[in-house]
């Protein structure tokens, strides 16, 4: 992570701005309950990464391989960060990541089968009163976010990128998003 209070002080140095992250609200969750009898809650340090990395194989076109030692750093501001699983006992399991910090969660993805992803938001709603999500526009998530559930959005363009050669395509550059867990 980059950061400067300088106004254009990366833009002067050639770095271009180009993400299509999304950031959302919402503050109609019920807070303090349990996920649904369908989802599995299990804190983050102590899940099978290889559970969650054979979702992202098989839901995401491009992603970062992640280990254990990925999984094990606390990003700022959540005190704690859980997985919630999902599966319908046959091919189909998606899951979402997500972190706590009073009473807010915070949605970093959530990957996989659509057919779950109902099921996830309603343990996410039951389990905090106000959920922040960060998001993408390319995924299907935000897509099934977007049509069922009232989040507020604004695009959060954090990522800055270091064109080092005249034949890069910063057009197709900006459709990279590197998720949150991918940058820790």
């Amino acid at each position: 992570m980059l950061w400067s209070t300088q106004s254009g002080f990366y833009e002067r140095l050639h770095w271009v701005a180009a993400d299509i992250g999304m950031f959302g609200s919402c503050g109609s969750g019920v807070g303090s309950g349990e996920a649904l009898d369908s989802v599995r809650a299990v804190p983050l340090a102590m899940s099978n990464d290889r559970e969650i990395d054979d979702i992202r194989v098989q839901w995401l076109d491009a992603y970062v391989h992640r280990q254990a030692l990925d999984y094990s750093q606390q990003p700022i501001p959540a005190e704690s960060v859980e997985v919630l699983l999902w599966s319908d006992d046959g091919e189909s399991s998606s899951y979402a990541l997500l972190g706590r910090t009073g009473g807010t969660g915070i949605l970093y993805e959530m990957v996989g089968s659509e057919s779950g992803f109902n099921d996830l938001w309603e343990s996410i709603r039951r389990r905090h009163k106000k959920i922040v999500i960060n998001e993408s526009l390319n995924t299907a998530s935000y897509r099934w976010l977007s049509q069922n559930t009232d989040i507020a959005w604004e695009s959060k363009k954090l990522a800055l990128w270091l064109p080092l050669s005249s034949e890069v395509d910063i057009a197709a550059m900006s459709q990279w998003y590197i998720p949150y867990f991918d940058r820790i």
